[in-house]
């Protein structure tokens, strides 16, 4: 009993104490050359990339061969393999078209910055990020790789700003994607902005409940709440007023009642100047409550400012729903105009003529 005891045992321990746990990836620090894997270690302890150790950086990216900056990319750690593809795309000593295509289902999250801000995201995002500008690959033809390959890239939401038309396979794909993401966030709403400048009415429903989830987003999250605006100015649906109708009056007790007093800033008003996107007779009436009802309350502006600035947008969206809101105010618009707007008259031609200095050629 004791000898087969024994057998089984050692059996075990062949089966699974051999096993390797090297992850799917080719490399860790420990396959790199010890000066290289001293800086790695600094890089990687920084957590994120964007203004990173600049010794450490300037090694990786002008000590480091091509070739050791592939195998980084093949490592374990995602923070390396961004960086690496950093430089390998920023350097171009590779086909980044390709290699990111290859690559579009890292999905490890790295946390990374620009001059815009900071980003929490898949590599994915960030490899596209880094490349797309240098890449062959136009918006348009990157779009459908990704709704092929990895629908949930934050890119495919983005990329569809830079194409000129708007066809119905790109609808069902954005559509499609929409409905998947249950998740409440950026991602959603460019989806769902996306999906507004469609103008289908099948999807007011869908786009009616993202508005009230973000409605309050102005003071916490201002690119979600901006986002929300588009969808509203994308398509101005009558059952989404019905939703700002909703919100003003809960909207302004809440600004009164954590905000009085606080310059809040230019935010605060362009859910009230969405309305005129709607040009129909209710957008007016509502438009008329929120001026009678001091709505502007502890902005940046005054009530003679807002007048004026509601006033002119009316103005410049003119239809006959709004003819009589614009007369009603015009005389407060004008007023102000006349006391705080400076406008210079042009010159005439014979005045710039005298301005202009004759250059002398021999002069630079």
């Amino acid at each position: 009993m004791k000898s087969n005891a024994l057998i089984y045992c050692c059996i075990v321990v062949i089966c699974f104490g051999c096993k390797s746990y090297k992850t799917k990836y080719l490399y860790s620090l420990d396959d790199f050359r010890p000066e290289l894997r001293a800086n790695l270690e600094v890089l990687l302890n920084e957590g994120y990339i964007g203004d990173n150790n600049e010794i450490a950086y300037s090694y990786l990216n002008d000590k480091t061969s091509k070739t050791e900056l592939l195998k980084i990319f093949k490592s374990e750690h995602p923070l390396l393999r961004g960086l690496a593809y950093r430089v390998l795309s920023r350097k171009n000593l590779i086909d980044s078209g390709q290699l990111l295509i290859q690559n579009l289902n890292d999905s490890a999250k790295i946390l990374y910055g620009d001059h815009y801000g900071e980003y929490h995201e898949s590599l994915s995002d960030f490899y596209i990020h880094q490349s797309r500008m240098k890449t062959n690959i136009e918006s348009e033809k990157l779009f459908y790789i990704i709704a092929e390959k990895n629908p949930s890239l934050r890119y495919l939401a983005i990329l569809p700003e830079h194409f000129k038309k708007r066809d119905s396979s790109i609808y069902k794909i954005i559509k499609t994607q929409f409905i998947r993401t249950e998740t409440n966030n950026n991602y959603k709403l460019r989806l769902g902005s996306i999906l507004a400048e469609f103008k289908r009415n099948e999807d007011t429903t869908k786009l009616g409940e993202l508005i009230l989830l973000n409605r309050r987003f102005l003071f916490d999250d201002k690119e979600r709440f901006y986002l929300m605006l588009d969808i509203i100015k994308e398509f101005p649906a009558d059952c989404f007023l019905g939703k700002i109708e909703k919100y003003l009056p809960e909207y302004k007790h809440w600004k009164d009642r954590f905000y009085s007093g606080k310059k809040i800033g230019e935010g605060h008003n362009e859910i009230i100047f969405s309305l005129i996107h709607f040009k129909s007779k209710k957008a007016a009436k509502l438009i008329d409550e929120i001026i009678n009802n001091d709505f502007f309350n502890d902005t940046y502006i005054t009530k003679e400012e807002f007048v004026y600035e509601f006033h002119k947008k009316l103005t410049e969206n003119n239809c006959e729903a709004f003819e009589s809101i614009i007369k009603k105010y015009e005389n407060i618009a004008k007023a102000f105009e006349k006391k705080h707007i400076i406008r210079i008259p042009p010159m005439e031609s014979d005045i710039i003529d005298d301005l202009v200095i004759k250059r002398n050629p021999n002069h630079w």
